[in-house]
């Protein structure tokens, strides 16, 4: 049984819906991975697998021609599919950062401002919020102090539509200290 739109359904094996996935022609929406050419007026050319795209020079300026890269598929014509290359950097950046919600990793974050209620932070260019009551216990409360500094926090939710980042430092050592409360119950008895 091939896997279409039509007859995806219970009976349908994981395999068969990769399967199906991977021979779905180039969409909008898509990161695709290719290999940048040379500039042509106001456009780069990308070489991907076996198509080619394009992307504004103006966004590329910085690459190294040749090397590959990610990009974001934004149209697709006939002959040619326009790309974004900070498009798929700011893609790759929230599927990063719903990973590590996911996981519990830590992630680098650094305070730039007060909120009401809390602190900004900074994500690697994108907006956290770091709320008081979640600084890790005995940190300071002082936002001049606190300015600059860089912390370890963990993700707690990620809202991608409004551009923004809800972080926890608390939830880090909370963290480390169930699992330590944990090892030291299971060794007492």
């Amino acid at each position: 049984m091939s896997a279409t739109p039509s007859n995806v359904g219970g009976n349908t094996s994981i395999q068969e819906l990769y399967d199906h996935i991977q021979t779905q022609p180039i969409r909008p929406g898509m990161l695709l991975k290719g290999a940048l050419g040379p500039q042509d007026g106001e456009w780069c050319t990308v070489t991907l697998e076996d198509a080619v795209g394009r992307v504004p020079a103006d966004e590329v300026t910085a690459l190294d021609t040749g090397s590959d890269y990610e990009f974001f598929v934004q149209t697709v014509d006939t002959d040619v599919f326009d790309l974004s290359y900070h498009k798929a950097e700011r893609l790759s950046l929230w599927l990063w950062l719903e990973a590590l919600q996911k996981s519990g990793d830590a992630v680098q974050a650094t305070i730039v401002a007060e909120t009401r209620g809390g602190l900004a932070v900074d994500i690697h260019g994108i907006k956290g919020i770091l709320s008081l009551m979640d600084l890790e216990a005995g940190s300071s409360r002082d936002i001049n102090e606190l300015k600059g500094r860089q912390i370890d926090v963990g993700i707690v939710n990620v809202r991608e539509k409004k551009g923004q980042v809800v972080v926890s430092q608390r939830a880090l050592t909370e963290g480390d200290r169930s699992a330590r409360k944990a090892i030291t119950l299971a060794n007492l008895e």
